[in-house]
């Protein structure tokens, strides 16, 4: 698996935030609007990261609880993961960094359980999956979500398991032989 630079984010300090956050492109099969959906309709905060052609659809059907943040700095990026209630997942990836990005700085994901969210995101534990790429199947989720159920500590010990050290060990390591 290729890796987060768990480093940069070790002295980071979670804080209960009241808005799930999204960081991906902003491209249709991303399915954000899923997540616009279903915030919209349970009246509850959200922001999204990031910039794509979807951008302006997007915007036409978000209301009073979406806030687009567009293009932010690593930084500016990192304050807002550590302040959100969890990253909301609604694509399937191959792998992805957000996932890793979100439990090292102590925050649960709530994924589309297919792709490399279900490899990295442990049920329960780290974060929860919907069944069905639909906005009622993530408001479903979203309804009954309580992130004081999941510990920072969970979150981060299990994205330190995918550093980018262990990544380049095991990469040298398979070259070596």
């Amino acid at each position: 698996y290729p890796g987060v630079d768990f480093r940069k984010f070790s002295n980071i300090v979670p804080e209960d935030g009241d808005y799930f956050l999204v960081i991906t492109r902003l491209a249709s099969w991303k399915k954000v609007d899923l997540a616009i959906e279903a915030c919209e309709e349970l009246k509850v905060k959200l922001k999204i990261i990031g910039e794509g052609p979807d951008l302006n659809r997007l915007k036409s059907i978000s209301g009073d609880f979406v806030e687009f943040l567009g293009y932010v700095s690593e930084e500016e990026k990192t304050e807002v993961i550590r302040k959100c209630k969890a990253v909301i997942i609604t694509q399937k990836e191959d792998f992805g960094l957000v996932p890793l990005e979100a439990m090292a700085c102590g925050k649960p994901v709530i994924a589309f359980k297919k792709g490399g969210a279900t490899e990295t995101v442990v049920q329960g534990k780290t974060g929860e999956f919907f069944e069905e790429q639909t906005s009622f199947s993530l408001k479903n989720l979203l309804s009954e979500f309580d992130s004081k159920k999941y510990f920072p500590n969970d979150c981060k010990n299990r994205a330190q398991e995918f550093d980018k050290n262990i990544f380049e060990e095991e990469f040298r390591r398979l070259i070596v032989v």
